[in-house]
């Protein structure tokens, strides 16, 4: 009866232990495929990023970057022109910029222009007159590309300088929005 009874716990340790090991062989997979799958998707937004170069200005950046939103704001900056010097923080209004899979874009933006209608698609170049003449302000403007893949947001930023030219592009980095941390 002993003899019965030591088979019977090796089985259930083996029994165990294969369902261990199984359970862990079944994870490795999912972990594979996810980290493929952010692989794919960064490049994705690599080959979107490598496409900007310092120097460019707006009318060579605008039509380069494909499926991604535009968040475009100014570094702000302290002016000392009212009375008895008091100094107050001016940064102008920023421009948001959705480009459709037709090659237009819309406008969310105080730009000042008869050209932008808020919800009215406009074209790559009817896009980039309003854009240059509100980034002609004298400030630094950074445009943030954005864009989400299942439960991610993507990023990069490309600053332009106040003469109009890009003068930085940042490195892409991301957002897991499932788990609200960045990554």
């Amino acid at each position: 009866m002993s003899d019965v009874i030591r088979a019977r716990k090796w089985l259930m340790l083996l029994l165990g232990l294969a369902c261990l090991v199984a359970c862990a062989f079944m994870a490795i997979p999912e972990r594979v495929f996810r980290h493929a799958e952010l692989n794919a998707e960064m490049e994705e937004v690599r080959v979107e990023s490598n496409k900007v170069r310092t120097g460019m200005t707006i009318n060579d950046v605008l039509p380069l970057v494909h499926g991604m939103d535009i968040f475009a704001s100014a570094d702000g900056a302290w002016l000392s022109v009212l009375p008895e010097n008091k100094r107050f923080y001016y940064s102008p209004d920023p421009i948001e910029v959705w480009q459709h899979e037709d090659g237009t874009f819309t406008f969310s933006c105080h730009c000042g222009s008869a050209q932008v209608s808020p919800n009215s698609p406009v074209t790559e170049s009817q896009a980039a007159a309003p854009m240059k003449q509100k980034m002609s302000d004298g400030f630094d403007w950074s445009w943030k590309y954005r864009t989400f893949k299942h439960s991610r947001q993507y990023v990069f930023t490309v600053i332009f300088g106040r003469d109009g030219r890009v003068n930085h592009i940042s490195d892409v980095y991301y957002t897991d929005l499932q788990y609200h941390r960045p990554s």
